[in-house]
């Protein structure tokens, strides 16, 4: 399912006009500004009934704004703040994923999808290299339903 949702959430960041850039994996260098990256992170599995268990698949998605010093600038924050505001929007019409979300997603089967959401971000700032950037890592966790015994 990982590739399955990867492929998903990046198909709707992407989607999203503000980014220049959407990696589905760590880069050493950008080739836009603002940017997407969306990693797997980690992943839960609960015990619902005896033939149930639910899951979750958690990404970390990362945006980072270019900044021309080592410190906020009102246009870095205001691109940031926009930035968060459009990724939560996205995720909050489209929490199933499904109805015209952009893309498909292919879900395996005994496998239901519950809900996408998007848990609040953590601000900071970093340099790669010479250039220093506003990044927002925002958590998304995606809740599942599997069928163990069709699974």
């Amino acid at each position: 399912m990982w590739a399955n949702l990867k492929k998903k959430l990046i198909t709707i960041l992407q989607a999203n006009t503000l980014f220049q850039e959407v990696y589905d994996y760590e880069v050493p260098e950008f080739g836009g500004d603002p940017v997407a990256v969306l990693i797997p992170s980690s992943n839960e599995s609960d015990y619902k009934t005896t033939s149930e268990n639910e899951r979750v698949y958690a990404f970390q998605l990362q945006l980072w704004v270019k900044s021309g010093e080592p410190k906020a600038t009102k246009q870095t924050e205001d691109t940031m703040t926009d930035l968060v505001d459009s990724v939560l929007h996205d995720f909050d019409k489209y929490f199933t994923l499904q109805q015209g979300s952009p893309g498909t997603l292919t879900v395996k089967t005994g496998y239901t999808m519950k809900k996408v959401q998007a848990t609040p971000s953590t601000w900071l700032w970093a340099n790669r290299g010479d250039t220093f950037y506003r990044v927002a890592f925002i958590s998304l966790q995606v809740e599942m339903r599997v069928d163990i015994f069709n699974a």
